[in-house]
């Protein structure tokens, strides 16, 4: 049972073996792949089975990522509610350190490490924050984080498998560094037309550089799809994961 036990220890043996965190990337789509439609509105897309599906991932997770604008359009804490386990540190992308004490991810008491640019002014928002908000500033290249930084950083930390949940900009960039090892997508039976994309522009021009996917499958949710995939392998034939950030 090599390949059970591999996948059963997938996370931890990714950490162990490169100081980086495993990633699954989470989405939450209409037919039509929107993830909210054009004024935000994003709940809910999913039914409550999904939801709960979700808490079970959570629970397994050291961390649960997402950018601050999923934190002022929904204004989630990202614990683990409807199932029994613990919650998450949760990572907020806030590359202008602009979260404030109103929000949950702020003043519920769990862990959170708000992530933002190295030239932002935290310490004049620090009077904002409670004990239990960390901030680690990383380098941002035209106002994008250093993701590849961060994950270091993270792994530095002791968090070995990270869960990231949106929005559809932080998705596009996970996916367009290969910085993420599977791939789970709930697809619920609603048409949104004009609406916020899961996933916006990779670079693709050609089909065989599209995203292509290993073990991947296909299962019933609810009134959802869930489509659950890892990262392929390389030409080289090593596998689909990404072990070393140079």
């Amino acid at each position: 049972m090599e390949k059970e036990s591999k996948e059963l220890n997938a996370g931890y043996n990714k950490w162990i073996s490169t100081g980086l965190p495993y990633v699954h990337l989470k989405i939450a789509q209409s037919l039509d792949g929107r993830i909210a439609t054009k004024t935000g509105n994003s709940k809910w897309i999913t039914d409550k089975t999904a939801r709960m599906e979700v808490h079970r991932m959570r629970r397994i997770y050291d961390a649960v990522l997402i950018g601050s604008g999923t934190v002022f359009a929904d204004d989630p804490s990202l614990s683990v509610r409807s199932v029994a386990g613990r919650d998450p540190v949760r990572i907020i992308l806030d590359s202008r350190c602009r979260i404030g004490r109103d929000y949950k991810v702020v003043n519920d008491g769990n862990r959170t490490i708000l992530v933002t640019g190295k030239n932002s002014k935290p310490a004049g928002v620090r009077d904002l924050l409670t004990t239990n908000v960390e901030i680690l500033q990383v380098e941002e290249t035209g106002n994008r984080l250093d993701l590849k930084q961060m994950l270091r950083e993270l792994g530095k930390r002791e968090i070995g498998s990270l869960l990231v949940e949106g929005g559809g900009t932080v998705f596009t960039s996970f996916l367009k560094l290969n910085l993420w090892d599977t791939l789970s997508v709930f697809i619920a039976p609603l048409i949104i037309g004009k609406g916020k994309e899961a996933v916006g522009e990779l670079g693709i021009s050609s089909l065989p550089d599209s995203i292509r996917f290993v073990d991947s499958s296909f299962r019933q949710v609810g009134n959802q799809i869930l489509f659950e995939g890892k990262r392929k392998k390389s030409k080289d034939g090593e596998d689909g994961n990404v072990y070393r950030i140079n």
